[in-house]
């Protein structure tokens, strides 16, 4: 396979890459351009020992590749610096353990009809744990804000952590889930 002896004179992409110059025949034989980009980049020593291993009419594939490259590097920083910043942050650890063991509760339960089984999920059973754990009323709100957004049968967790229950005997769950949000207003859980 013939070589090519190229310089780059110029800054900005060489005319072997372009394939300017470069007979049809040699263009599918070597791809500079393809094979740069395939290349594992992930190396931080990429661009020593790369260089080091072609000849000279790929050096200025290389260096078009990494002045491309180079180009999108500052924009992917500033794209995860803005998803970082713009996250949705639980204000504190206990939301963040709540949510994970609530939305994996809700997952795991969807489609049970019974709530004993439901209750007994090893995730409902954690947030009870939370309730003992953080201090008193940060897991009660989180219920509360739960049930209050999308309810769901919270009941025997509420009567678990505040050793309480507001909820009449022959109340349905509509009814229940009033008597617990009257219960949170009072006891100043959740704003009115």
């Amino acid at each position: 396979m013939p070589t090519l002896t190229a310089e780059c004179p110029k800054d900005n992409v060489c005319d072997d890459v372009m394939g300017w110059g470069v007979k049809p025949s040699e263009r599918s034989e070597s791809n500079v351009a393809a094979a740069v980009w395939t290349d594992d980049i992930r190396h931080a020593h990429f661009k020593a020992t790369r260089a080091l291993r072609v000849n000279s009419g790929k050096k200025c594939a290389i260096r078009w590749a990494e002045r491309v490259r180079e180009q999108y590097e500052p924009a992917r920083r500033a794209i995860r610096v803005f998803r970082w910043h713009t996250r949705l942050r639980p204000e504190s650890a206990a939301a963040r353990l709540f949510y994970r063991e609530a939305d994996q509760w809700k997952n795991d339960t969807m489609h049970w009809s019974s709530v004993t089984k439901m209750i007994a999920h090893p995730s409902y059973l954690r947030i009870i744990g939370l309730g003992r754990k953080f201090r008193q009323g940060e897991i009660e709100k989180l219920i509360l804000g739960e049930l209050q957004n999308d309810p769901d049968h919270w009941f025997d967790a509420l009567v678990a952590i505040t050793g309480e229950n507001p909820v009449r005997q022959n109340d349905d769950f509509d009814a229940a889930v009033d008597a617990w949000l009257e219960w949170g207003r009072q006891n100043r859980i959740i704003g009115r």
